[in-house]
Formats: C-alpha cells, sequence, structure tokens
C-alpha cells in the first residue's frame, strides 16, 4: 500500500510540475507573439521576443505553436531589416537539439531554417550527428533518423548544385569538388528514400507515427529532388568522369579559366584556354560552344567598332557555322560540364546562333541575298531558345528587338 501511495503521489507531482511549465511557457509564449501582433516592432523589441521564445520552448520544447511563432517571427522580422532574426531563431533551436536530439519538430524546424539560407556547414554537422547513430536497432526510431536524414541530405542537394553552378567562371578545383559532394548527398538522399519505401512495405503504420513537421518537410524536400533525376544522373556521371580520366578532368579544367578569361573580355586568352581544352578531350562540346561565344563577341566587338569590318565578318560567319554544328552534336549527347543544365546549355547555343545572324544581317544591311533563308533560321533558333530556357536574358532582347524592328 505505501509503495502504490508513493506512486501516486509522484504522479500527480508530475502531473502538477507538467500543468507548471504549461503554463510558464504559454505565459512566454504569449508575450512573443504580442510582439508577433505589434505593428511595427522595434528591433529591441524583436531581440525579447525571441527570448521569451527561447524561454517557451525551454519549459515545452516540442511545442507546436512556440514553433510556428519563432518561424512566423523570423518572417516579420526579416520583412522589417532586422538581420539577425536568421541567427537567432536556429541558435534557440540548436539549443533545444542540444539537450534532445531526437526533438523531430525542432529538428525540421532548425533544418528549413538553415535551408533557407543555405548553411552547408551547419546542415553537414547535422547529418553527421545522426548518421553516428544510425544504426538505431528499434524500427521506429531507425525509421524516424531514415526520415530526418533524408531531409537534411535532400535539403543540401540543391545548394550544393547552385555553388556549382556559379563556379563554371571562376574556380575549376571548386567545380570538380562541389560535383563530388553533389553526387554523396544526392545518392544519400535516394538512399534513404529507398529505405523508407521498405520500411514502408514492411509496416504502414511507421509512418503514422512520425511527426507532422519531419513528415511533412522530408516530403516536400524529396519531392523537389524528384523532377530533377535526369540532370542528377548527368551530374553523376560528369563527377565520375572528372575522377577516372584524367584527359576529362583537363578539359573542365581548362574550360573553366577560359570562361573566366572570357568574362573579362581577354578573348585571345580564352580562344587558347578553349582549344587546349578540346585537344586534350576532343569531346567536350562545351569547349566547343564557348568558342562559338568568342568568335561572336569579338566578331561583333570589332565589326561595330569599325576597328577591322573584315576579321570581324569572318569570325561572325564561323560563329554562325559552327553554331549550327555544336546544336546538332548537343540534340545526340548531353554537354560535359557539371551544373550546366542541358536545356539552359542548348539555350544559350541557340540564343548565340540567333545572336550572330542578327549581327551578320545588322552589318550587311541590304546586301543579303539569302535574307528570308537568314530569317528564317534567326526565327527558329530564338523559338527554340526561349522554350528551352523563357528567363534567358539575351533571347528575351533579341525577341523584344525582333517584335519592335523586324528582322
Amino acid at each position: 500500500m505505501k509503495k502504490i501511495a508513493v506512486i501516486l503521489l509522484a504522479a500527480v507531482f508530475l502531473a502538477g510540475c507538467a500543468r507548471i511549465k504549461e503554463k510558464v511557457s504559454g505565459y512566454y509564449l504569449s508575450k512573443a507573439r504580442k510582439t508577433l501582433s505589434a505593428q511595427n516592432p522595434s528591433e529591441t523589441e524583436l531581440a525579447a521576443a525571441y527570448a521569451d521564445i527561447d524561454r517557451s520552448l525551454s519549459y515545452r520544447p516540442s511545442s507546436r505553436r512556440a514553433l510556428e511563432t519563432l518561424r512566423l517571427l523570423t518572417d516579420k522580422a526579416y520583412k522589417s531589416g532586422f538581420a539577425g532574426a536568421n541567427d537567432l531563431e536556429i541558435n534557440i533551436l540548436k539549443r533545444v537539439l542540444r539537450a534532445s536530439l531526437y526533438n523531430w519538430p525542432v529538428y525540421a524546424a532548425a533544418v528549413n531554417a538553415l535551408s533557407a539560407r543555405g548553411d552547408l556547414y551547419a546542415l553537414n554537422g547535422f547529418a553527421a550527428k545522426l548518421e553516428g547513430v544510425s544504426s538505431s536497432t528499434d524500427t521506429a526510431q531507425a525509421y524516424e533518423i531514415s526520415m530526418a536524414l533524408a531531409l537534411c541530405y535532400a535539403s543540401m542537394a540543391p545548394w550544393v548544385e547552385a555553388e556549382g553552378y556559379l563556379n563554371l567562371n571562376k574556380d575549376a578545383d571548386a567545380l570538380v569538388e562541389k560535383a563530388r559532394e553533389y553526387r554523396r548527398v544526392r545518392r544519400r538522399a535516394e538512399e534513404l528514400r529507398s529505405v523508407l519505401a521498405r520500411l514502408d512495405a514492411a509496416d504502414p503504420a511507421l509512418r503514422k507515427k512520425v511527426s507532422g513537421a519531419l513528415l511533412s518537410s522530408a516530403d516536400a524536400a524529396l519531392g523537389d529532388l524528384a523532377g530533377s533525376r535526369e540532370e542528377a544522373a548527368r551530374i553523376y556521371a560528369a563527377a565520375d568522369k572528372l575522377d577516372s580520366e584524367p584527359d576529362f578532368l583537363r578539359a573542365a579544367g581548362l574550360t573553366v579559366q577560359g570562361n573566366s578569361a572570357l568574362v573579362k573580355k581577354d578573348y585571345s586568352r580564352a580562344r587558347a584556354l578553349y582549344q587546349s581544352a578540346l585537344r586534350n578531350y576532343p569531346g567536350f562540346i562545351d569547349a566547343r560552344k564557348q568558342l562559338v561565344e568568342v568568335d561572336f563577341q569579338q566578331g561583333a566587338g570589332l565589326a561595330l567598332a569599325g576597328e577591322s569590318l573584315n576579321a570581324g565578318k569572318q569570325l561572325l560567319y564561323r560563329a554562325y557555322e559552327e553554331s549550327d554544328a555544336v546544336i546538332e552534336a548537343a540534340l545526340e549527347a548531353p554537354n560535359c560540364l557539371p551544373f550546366m543544365k542541358r536545356d539552359k546549355f542548348l539555350a544559350d547555343t541557340y540564343s548565340i546562333r540567333a545572336a550572330v545572324i542578327s549581327a551578320v544581317s545588322a552589318l550587311e544591311k541590304g546586301r543579303l541575298k539569302n535574307k528570308m533563308k537568314l530569317e528564317k533560321e534567326f526565327k527558329a533558333a530564338l523559338d527554340e531558345a526561349v522554350r528551352l530556357n523563357p528567363q534567358g536574358k539575351l533571347a528575351r532582347e533579341l525577341l523584344e528587338r525582333y517584335a519592335k524592328e523586324g528582322f
């Protein structure tokens, strides 16, 4: 009887503590929500609201209402120009996770917040911690860990891809590193998708027990990857070649160096680098396409400046012939560099071809014997460029000019 009495007293005490914690958490949350509802809160008030949410979560670490308030507060603070909002949000979430790694609503919120600003270092840290416990023998826990890891890796993949794209004209070593990193995180996300599917097939009830925040976030992140599987396979293939074929690696590096020179309008250096890339790897179509770009830019510049009209025309006519050959080759096989999407590669090439034809027409003026043929080719190239990449700047400019002035 005494033992039962002790247990009952402990239960009453714990229940009382839980109610007290709930009330204290609610008190601090109400203060934060008051700031959230204010029209134009000051930075001091916003910082105080973050502190209140931090206190609220310290009493109820899994409060969905507190997490939603935190997200809304960061949105409001960001719109009002409060620069430290994202850091405050993430620091609060990290503190809660330090106390409990398996707090899945907070984990999902933290990954989403880190993903919003592309913090790959922190996301890799989160993944590493969970990988260390991913061999759990508890099936339900293993399922949750797999889903949390899938969210983390799937959230990283688009940012790694974006960083890779930014290095196409800058840093060959960074480009190669990002290709390898993309292959690693994207493949791991796909592996985890398969693990989850296998566990779902064995026990459909597992999915129903997962935190709603984690489930919806992971489904969304994995769903975003589904539409880019073909492009991912191309990046995997490029990364594999970069690792296994020295000539391909050299050609990629030389092409990126050429891109950097072209951005600076150092045409002689850019041309030499692209030609060297093709000597190392004759099928490196990216370098071949960039040679067309060099001929177009240099030829148009010479002709427009009146420095050497004949030399300018020769470069433009060469660009006209070669652009057609590059398009034909690109339709048969994908481009080589990772992170340059095939549709964009083709769209850029069609845009350059249209620009070359437009420049030739402008230079020849009334002397064109095959004007109708060239106009037809110009319009066809422009239509393809816009179809493949509606946001392409050069194609839009050419289209607007054509609509106003004709061919």
